[in-house]
């Protein structure tokens, strides 16, 4: 067999997986994730079925750990699971949001967000709040957050990006990005 044969065979047979994969996805049009879990790469549905895990455990822990000190305090036993509960649905929106959006897109909007946060870290110093014995609180109106904890998702982004193009990067803004990220 010579070798144009091999790679029309290969090629055709790469053409034909592509098609059965696009076929899957375009019949899978009405669900909330981007393609059916079927052909999901095998470390996306682990990283799936550990967060279902950690989500469904993390409340049978709090339950467990909380039940009579809200029973006593506040009189209902299970204000605390109905309040992990309430956060969970943004939470989970915002998870359906991102995975259905392009990575490009969030790539576009990751910089201003991530120098935005770095702004309100930097502000905590000035205007920051301690509650329940965690420092760095910002409360701008009704909103209490901490944006250290915001931050971590678009740093991954904001890394990645840098990290893509690195050997295109020049030497001042390799200094200044490995200054800002604090590595």
């Amino acid at each position: 067999m010579t070798r144009r044969v091999k790679i029309q065979k290969y090629s055709d047979r790469f053409a034909n997986e592509n098609n059965i994969i696009n076929n899957k996805i375009s019949d899978h049009n009405n669900n909330f994730l981007p393609m059916p879990i079927k052909i999901w790469p095998f470390e996306g549905k682990l990283i799936f079925v550990i967060l279902s895990f950690w989500c469904i455990f993390g409340l049978f822990i709090l339950g467990s750990a909380s039940w009579w000190v809200a029973n006593k305090e506040i009189g209902d036993w299970a204000f605390f699971l109905k309040r992990q509960i309430a956060w969970y649905i943004p939470g989970i929106t915002i998870f359906l949001f991102v995975l259905n959006t392009n990575i490009r897109d969030l790539l576009k909007i990751s910089k201003p967000i991530f120098y935005i946060l770095l702004f309100l870290i930097g502000s905590t110093i000035f205007f920051g709040s301690t509650i329940n014995g965690s420092t760095r609180w910002l409360i701008l109106g009704p909103l209490k957050m901490q944006p250290s904890e915001l931050i971590k998702p678009f740093c991954i982004l904001e890394s990645a990006n840098l990290f893509a193009h690195w050997n295109l990067v020049k030497d001042e803004k390799k200094i200044i990005s490995l200054a800002t990220f604090g590595y």
